[in-house]
């Protein structure tokens, strides 16, 4: 069976793994990627730009060329508009079967399968249940039966029953091939080692995919032991270096982005994996951790690595919020402490943080003074990122918000339609004008504190000025503080972004060019030229 999976954006690690599973189950498997410049609806949004660089009708005609016999969206909801947009385009060509996966359709299935253009969602690992569906496909009649698939039959839903989590360690290797031709993988290789996240943020879709959760916290700082019902675990450092190994000699690939929820959270796989990449692989990565997985020795042990900058998933220090609204157990201290951590072996770390928590507004500004007291009391701290609250369905958080009467029904059902364009890079679900005021001054003074002079800070702070900064442009602004960042602290990460953005402009501006003169070839016409200019000379003589 032709199976075409469609990606917007980015490169998606749970297609690649798909794509592994079914190749080795012998059918075949395609893509159709947008690099929706300017419109990711993760970084980057600009209308006029969109619309000039914009190449999914290409992507429309693409999926239809291919023929497949089912084809495949991983959504989220910052995408979930497009993806719909594009299923009913590709459906008023071939009649096929469409199927949703992803975190959005998982927390909605029955709202996403009342589209016309979607016939089946999948809840959770989808390896086998399409593996199954296809085999279905193949003998002639597709069965509707299938564990962690749900279904449109006669215009009724039918929901399955899920089946157990997949272990981790039976996954194939991503099938890195599926993408290489549209992200220069040998810029930056992207894996994860673990599957799930040891705690359940109440904004994080983890706090529906992960309803039991049980476990407890190592003082110490590193280690978090769960028992299998978190559905947390990791491959052996064995399976992983052989994957690093391997695709390092493929691609050559000079950068690597580790995008486990906690890449630390077990200090003894940590140590050992630091080891051993050292030697075998050696180029610089950077991770993604919580602060209570950080101690001297993990640290030290990044560090010498070649780690070259930890991300920490903060969010707030405003403790009362942090443990009744977000549900997590860390204190300020033991938050200060991951970054003494890192700041004495001298290693790069950014800090996560969300605006527009419920139940900061009582003391919000006491709440922001308090992260700013904490945060330029850092030394190598090079990037804070901002992020304004975005609630996403079935959440925790979407309850909360609801209680807290922050979002109406009318919202909420916009909110599980994924129908509200703000993302969370701008003012996300937040409404309320007061509240956005104020936080846009400690948008760009948290943005500017990294590679501030420390006289100027404090001048800032104690003058109030900082306060009266948030009249400049919001996203422009924040843009270009990230770029200032990425030249100052020479982020090898922010360098290649900006390296693949002008790689896929120019393949975008080559491919609109073939698409209006479909008999334009510089090189053809170096060769008439040539041609002409020999004959030419023939004749002269």
């Amino acid at each position: 069976m032709n199976i075409t999976f469609v990606a917007m954006g980015s490169e998606l690690l749970g297609v690649e793994r798909m794509s592994a599973f079914l190749k080795q189950k012998g059918h075949k498997v395609s893509l159709a990627f947008d690099p929706a410049l300017f419109a990711e609806r993760v970084y980057i949004e600009n209308p006029y730009f969109a619309k000039l660089f914009s190449t999914t009708q290409e992507t429309i005609d693409e999926i239809v060329s291919q023929k497949p016999d089912i084809v495949g969206f991983s959504v989220i909801a910052d995408i979930y508009q497009w993806a719909l947009y594009v299923a009913t385009e590709v459906k008023k060509h071939i009649d096929v079967p469409v199927i949703f996966g992803g975190v959005m359709p998982m927390s909605n299935p029955e709202v996403v399968l009342k589209n016309d253009c979607v016939d089946i969602v999948c809840i959770d690992d989808g390896e086998h249940p399409m593996a199954e569906l296809l085999e279905s496909m193949e003998r002639g009649s597709m069965r509707t039966n299938i564990e962690n698939l749900c279904f449109k039959e006669n215009g009724v839903i039918k929901k399955n029953p899920q089946r157990a989590p997949i272990p981790i360690e039976t996954y194939p290797m991503f099938d890195k091939s599926l993408f290489e031709d549209v992200i220069p993988i040998n810029q930056s290789y992207l894996t994860i080692a673990s599957k799930g996240c040891p705690y359940v943020c109440s904004f994080c879709s983890e706090s529906f995919k992960q309803p039991i959760h049980t476990g407890s916290h190592n003082e110490e700082g590193s280690a978090y032991t769960t028992n299998k019902q978190t559905h947390y675990e990791f491959k052996s450092v064995d399976d992983f270096m052989e994957e690093l190994v391997l695709m390092h000699k493929r691609y050559n690939y000079t950068l690597v982005e580790f995008w486990d929820n906690t890449f630390t959270a077990r200090k003894d796989w940590t140590l050992e994996f630091c080891e051993r990449y050292k030697k075998e692989v050696g180029v610089p990565f950077k991770i993604l951790t919580h602060p209570l997985c950080m101690d001297e020795d993990i640290a030290q042990a990044l560090k010498n690595a070649g780690c070259y900058k930890v991300q920490f998933g903060v969010q707030t220090m405003n403790e009362e919020v942090r443990t009744l609204i977000i549900k997590r157990t860390e204190n300020n201290r033991k938050v200060a402490n991951a970054f003494a951590c890192l700041d004495k072996v001298e290693l790069g770390y950014s800090i996560d943080h969300i605006f527009g928590l419920p139940g900061e507004e009582d003391n919000m500004k006491a709440g922001l003074d308090e992260a700013l007291s904490y945060y330029k009391n850092t030394k190598n701290l090079i990037q804070i990122n901002t992020f304004w609250l975005s609630i996403w369905p079935k959440t925790e958080m979407f309850q909360i918000a609801r209680d807290r009467g922050m979002i109406d029904d009318a919202e909420a059902e916009r909110i599980e339609n994924a129908l509200d364009d703000n993302i969370y890079f701008d003012l996300g679900s937040v409404q309320d004008k007061e509240v956005i005021k104020l936080c846009e001054n400690y948008q760009i003074m948290f943005k500017l504190l990294p590679f501030m002079p420390e006289l100027l800070v404090n001048f800032l702070i104690k003058t109030g000025l900082y306060l009266h900064i948030g009249w400049m442009p919001r996203m422009f602004t924040r843009r270009l503080l990230d770029v200032a960042t990425t030249l100052v602290n020479h982020d090898y990460k922010g360098y290649q972004y900006i390296r693949y953005y002008l790689w896929q402009m120019t393949k975008v501006v080559k491919s609109k060019i073939r698409h209006k003169l479909p008999n334009f070839s510089p090189a053809r016409r170096l060769a008439e030229s040539t041609t002409v200019g020999l004959m030419t000379d023939s004749a002269d003589k």
